[in-house]
Parts: C-alpha cells; structure tokens; sequence
C-alpha cells in the first residue's frame, strides 16, 4: 500500500496530467467531495462546479487539448492522524504558441485532502488564489 504522501503526490500530478491532455471531465471527477477556493473565498464546490469552470475558462484547442504544460514543484504535505492533510505545491504553467512555448503562469496551490473509510485519500478543497506570475494568458483562458 503506498503511503498517504506517494497517493497525494500522485493525485497532484493527476490533475495536471489530465488538465493538460483537455480531460477536463477527469479533472472535475478529482473534486467530487471538495471545495474550491480563490484567494480564501469559497466559489463552488464538486465536479459539476469544477466542469463547469474548466469549460466555461479554458480554451482547448482542434487536438482537444489546451496545448498546455503544468511543471509541479516537490509538494509540501502535513498529515494528521484524524485523517487529513494539508499541500502546498509551486507549479510553472507554459503553452505552445505561435512564436514557440512561453510561460502562461506561475503560483503555488493550496490544497487539503481527506481520507475516507476504504482508505482512499481524495481533495477536500482547492484554492487557486496564489498566483506569483501572469503571462499572455489570452491564448489559454477566456476573459
């Protein structure tokens, strides 16, 4: 059995993995039980909530993806014995463009993680507020 940090580790690059392959269904399906945050403000919640803002903010293109690389940083986890955790984790978002591949973004998320009676680690809440760096983000999100 692996050890909660190894699962949670795998969860983070799940997300970036399936976000930059356009599966933004698969990336909703990660937040069935969380709670989504920007800069401390809850603004939804659950995988429609999570579909819904993918569809509604970022741009795929013919290939069906967003032509998009999420580059994490080494996550940072604290875990309690009550079955919760707590990560942190700088990522590096860069895009294919015309004139070749550029940084979109950079920031750090903030995320917590539960573990439910099977044993099975899953998010509890997301929140995207802590950006560092904004590029030409017009290629890659609808204003």
């Amino acid at each position: 059995m692996a050890s909660p940090e190894s699962t949670i580790t795998t969860l983070l690059a799940t997300y970036v993995q399936r976000l930059d392959a356009g599966d933004l269904a698969g990336v909703a399906a990660l937040f069935d039980r969380a709670k989504v945050f920007v800069s401390g403000n809850q603004i939804g919640a659950g995988s429609p909530f999570v579909e819904k803002l993918l569809s509604d903010t970022v741009i795929l293109y013919e290939d069906g993806t967003p032509r998009t690389r999420h580059v994490l940083g080494e996550p940072s986890i604290q875990i309690d014995d009550q079955g919760r955790a707590a990560a942190s984790c700088e990522y590096t978002v860069t895009q294919d463009g015309p004139d070749g591949e550029y940084v979109v973004m950079v920031g750090r998320h903030h995320d917590t993680f539960v573990v439910d009676e099977e044993g099975v680690w899953h998010f509890a809440s997301r929140d995207y507020g802590d950006i560092t760096h904004v590029g030409d983000t017009s290629r890659h999100l609808r204003s």
